[in-house]
């Protein structure tokens, strides 16, 4: 669990995180180490193999790859109604 990794590698106590902050964390995931320092530029809507992929590199201290990863990324500008119908992902009502 992520709150065991920062408490094992001690570095919980620089995030002054709420409990409230964690509970999210904990239910929805995420790396609160990496809030407002890099930017959600997307989500994976096919090719999820190439994430497994890299989550199973071999890692070394913090969790970091041992060798540098690059990618090759093609983006393409779609409507919500598209990606709705040739992906089926959902929307919420707020993103709608």
């Amino acid at each position: 669990m992520f709150w065991e990794y920062f408490s094992f590698i001690g570095e919980i106590e620089l995030y002054q995180f709420s409990e409230d902050q964690k509970a999210d964390y904990a239910d929805k995931g995420g790396a609160p180490h990496l809030d407002g320092e890099y930017t959600v530029f997307g989500r994976v809507v096919e090719g999820l193999n190439v994430i497994d992929s890299i989550a199973a590199v071999k890692k070394g201290a913090g969790d970091k790859p041992i060798e540098d990863i690059y990618l090759t990324v093609e983006l393409d500008k779609m409507s919500k109604k598209k990606i709705t119908e040739q992906y089926g992902y959902q929307y919420s009502k707020e993103e709608k």
